[in-house]
């Protein structure tokens, strides 16, 4: 991308395919219904808090359905979330020692709970609604285990186990994916290791650049620094295959977006930014969207942000009919349109004195972009499993 203050080329800007109109308008009536019933509910809201607590009965899972659910997380998140090694839990889990384990480690009992209640989820065990549903019964033994994890020493178990609970609740997200930061750099995983076999400094390694992607979008979007310092970085990324789709890499491509977005917030939207002259502004505005243009073009057709996507039109392999493949593609996409509202925005701001073309194109791009975003929301699978996008 050059000088990107021009409606982008690439966005599709045709009209709604034919289906996209009942199923957009499906999704807004759904969203309103479940707003209006809220506000106006008659009596104390059945909405419940989100507590610590342990709870006094634990749900109990058959072992037949917990090979179910640990599947299910295995083939839809994990590929979007490579942060465990598939292996070493599943002989945890299925292993002859699993009940000691889950009785002498909280960490571990933590994950494993946790990792049943997003596999649930996928088995009719119903959204995190706090309070209801087999989903959230299995992540409040979880969330009663946090004091116990976090007290003692840092430890990979239990850096694990925070962050698997960071896509459960989206209600404390933003508390536990901080502390899931701060103890990866406590662990030195932001560095290259030098103790431990291979195959344990990769799952170290690949569980903080998963971290590393999470934590750059939140603070981007919550308009915070970052805690992990991109000068500070010296850890390889290891070779994810499970995150690979076809061509397209996923677990590189997100961390190259993180990286973008620390950069793009640094010079754009920090204090220290906000004193930079307008000129200033504009070079550093230009420097970001090229490097998402090279972002965008490195990701394969298929997969590209603005380019249409259909499922039908997805490659052959049957694991592009998984939802975890709609959700890369709906996740890039998100990502890259977020990013561009946000430097058209910043354009039409910088330059509110000014009334020339340069106005009216970034107007035209931020009312491009808004169309291609409701264009790709008729993907987006009306599920509990479904996260905020």
């Amino acid at each position: 991308m050059t000088v990107c203050c021009r409606p982008i080329p690439h966005l599709n800007r045709g009209p709604f395919s034919d289906s996209s109109p009942s199923k957009l308008n499906e999704l807004v009536e759904t969203i309103e219904s479940v707003i209006r019933s809220r506000l106006l509910a008659e009596g104390p809201s059945s909405i419940s808090l989100v507590t610590f607590g342990k709870p006094s009965d634990i749900e109990h899972v058959p072992l037949d359905k917990a090979r179910l659910y640990v599947d299910s997380y295995f083939r839809q998140l994990h590929p979007i979330y490579p942060f465990l090694d598939r292996k070493d839990f599943e002989d945890k889990v299925f292993g002859p020692n699993r009940s000691e384990l889950l009785s002498s480690s909280c960490a571990f009992s933590a994950l494993y709970h946790a990792v049943l209640a997003l596999g649930c989820q996928y088995h009719e065990g119903g959204a995190f609604d706090p309070g209801n549903g087999r989903a959230w019964k299995l992540f409040q033994v979880s969330l009663g285990l946090v004091s116990d994890i976090l007290i003692p020493r840092e430890a990979l178990m239990s850096l694990q186990s925070i962050f698997a609970m960071t896509t459960c609740c989206l209600q404390i997200d933003e508390v536990l994916l901080m502390e899931a930061a701060r103890m990866a750099q406590c662990l030195g995983y932001h560095r290259a290791l030098r103790n431990g076999d291979q195959r344990l400094k990769n799952t170290c390694h690949r569980t903080f650049w998963v971290i590393y992607y999470l934590e750059k979008q939140m603070c981007f979007q919550h308009h915070q620094g970052s805690m992990i310092s991109d000068y500070n970085i010296g850890c390889p990324v290891p070779d994810v295959p499970e995150s690979v789709f076809g061509g397209y890499n996923w677990f590189l491509s997100a961390i190259g977006f993180g990286r973008i977005l620390s950069l793009a917030y640094t010079s754009l939207f920090s204090v220290s930014a906000a004193i930079q002259t307008t000129e200033a502004y504009y070079v550093a505005i230009e420097e970001i969207e090229a490097r998402l243009e090279r972002w965008r073009t490195a990701v394969p057709v298929e997969f590209r942000p603005g380019m249409p996507f259909e499922v039908p039109n997805a490659p052959s392999d049957p694991s592009f009919l998984e939802p975890s493949f709609k959700m890369v593609v709906l996740q890039t996409s998100f990502s890259y349109y977020g990013l561009v509202i946000a430097l058209a925005r910043l354009k039409m701001y910088i330059g509110r004195q000014d009334q020339s073309r340069t106005q009216g194109k970034s107007k035209r791009l931020l009312m491009d972009t808004a169309r291609s975003v409701v264009e790709a929301s008729k993907n987006i699978d009306m599920a509990a499993h479904t996260p905020i996008l």
